[in-house]
């Protein structure tokens, strides 16, 4: 059977709601692209999204599992006593790059005449309850 692409721009949580307790009704091979806002719709159901093969495009992001990211958590929360949230890292990758030789992003110019814009951005999908980045 043909597997049915979906590419949904919108980040507005009730059309989100609606729109993928839709899906989940279809009988058909779904896979649908959305943004990475819906992270934070807690009423998204995290199995509906993985029968849908959900994923979404996230940029800076953490993957706890990886040990190399484990190891930062625990050096950060030892040094700086505070718990490592998504800002904090945030800000963490930005002072590394803007105040050190470590590049942590990627930045293009993709309109002549306008500013940079982070370009660093990772294709994730939901698999075992959890956002596992595209290989």
């Amino acid at each position: 059977s043909d597997n049915v692409r979906i590419l949904v721009m919108s980040e507005d949580k009730s059309f989100v709601n609606r729109f993928i307790s839709f899906c989940s009704t279809i009988d058909t091979s779904i896979s649908i692209i959305g943004s990475e806002s819906w992270i934070d719709i807690s009423e998204l159901n995290i199995e509906t999204l993985m029968k849908l093969n959900v994923h979404l495009p996230l940029s800076n992001y953490f993957d706890y599992n990886l040990l190399r990211d484990q190891y930062l958590l625990r050096k950060f929360e030892y040094k700086f006593y505070h718990k490592m949230n998504k800002n904090s890292y945030l800000s963490f990758k930005s002072i590394l790059h803007f105040c050190s030789d470590i590049s942590q992003f990627s930045f293009a110019n993709l309109i002549p005449g306008d500013g940079y814009v982070n370009t660093d951005v990772n294709m994730s999908f939901y698999h075992d309850y959890k956002l596992i980045p595209v290989k």
